[in-house]
């Protein structure tokens, strides 16, 4: 079985593209958390234009910070074709994708779905709703 995706899943990432403004749009899982308000340190360095080298030592210590909290779910993010390599895309159920063929591979055997909101992976009775969760059970990144 070749990883697959569900009715509701593929209007949910064509939503997303419909959305996008890609000329040639192109699905990938990620995870994802939800966003959280930057600090006032944070607003004032961006609004006196920053250093890149500041900006980031700011998002990382801010990061740190709420890291614990972050409450992570699997999504699904629209690029432009033309950001992906050529050999990571990939048609599946009418939805094109940018995955390698090791991940691929990896997913052979899982159904993603979108339900209540929020994306998921099956992969017979289990289901994963987020990407980490899925490495930390097989024993190896994803």
């Amino acid at each position: 079985m070749a990883f697959a995706i569900t009715d509701a899943a593929a209007r949910e990432i064509r939503s997303r593209i419909d959305s996008s403004g890609c000329t040639r749009p192109t699905a990938s899982l990620m995870d994802t958390s939800d966003t959280f308000r930057p600090s006032p340190e944070m607003l004032e360095a961006i609004s006196r234009n920053a250093s890149e080298a500041e900006l980031l030592a700011l998002a990382t210590k801010e990061h740190r910070e709420v890291e614990a909290s972050l409450e992570y779910h699997l999504s699904v993010g629209i690029y432009e074709a033309s950001d992906c390599r050529p050999q990571d895309l990939v048609e599946v159920g009418g939805v094109h994708f940018a995955m390698p063929v090791e991940i691929r591979k990896y997913l052979a055997e899982h159904l993603l779905d979108h339900s209540e909101g929020r994306f998921l992976l099956k992969k017979g009775d289990r289901i994963y709703r987020k990407l980490m969760d899925l490495g930390k059970e097989q024993g190896s990144a994803v």
